[in-house]
């Protein structure tokens, strides 16, 4: 995987790469501030990139069929195997599996 840094980005990413670095998970999800114990491990993915009329950023549709959370607008990602090394191996499989996208 490349090592970016934040003067690597475009300039309307560059506020989003600021804020990774100062909010707290809490923040994100002032409902639920800390995973209950039985929480399954999981990683999702925020691919931002440069579209034909400006910056874009993948959104999947969740299938109607789904037990859980059906038709609902999320980013890909899933639960996190036991083969994954860890939660970004885990948003990029999921990534590949659900929308073709080369993990490189």
């Amino acid at each position: 995987m490349n090592d970016f840094t934040q003067d690597d980005l475009p300039s309307w990413l560059q506020p989003v790469a600021e804020a990774i670095t100062t909010l707290q998970p809490e923040q994100l999800a002032p409902r639920f501030p800390f995973p209950p114990p039985d929480a399954r491990p999981a990683g999702v993915l925020m691919l931002f990139g440069e579209g034909a009329e400006g910056p874009e950023l993948l959104l999947t549709q969740r299938t109607s069929t789904m037990r859980s959370h059906a038709g609902q607008i999320s980013f890909p990602g899933g639960r996190q195997d036991e083969t994954d090394r860890d939660v970004i191996h885990t948003a990029l499989r999921e990534s590949q599996e659900e929308v073709g996208l080369n993990p490189e």
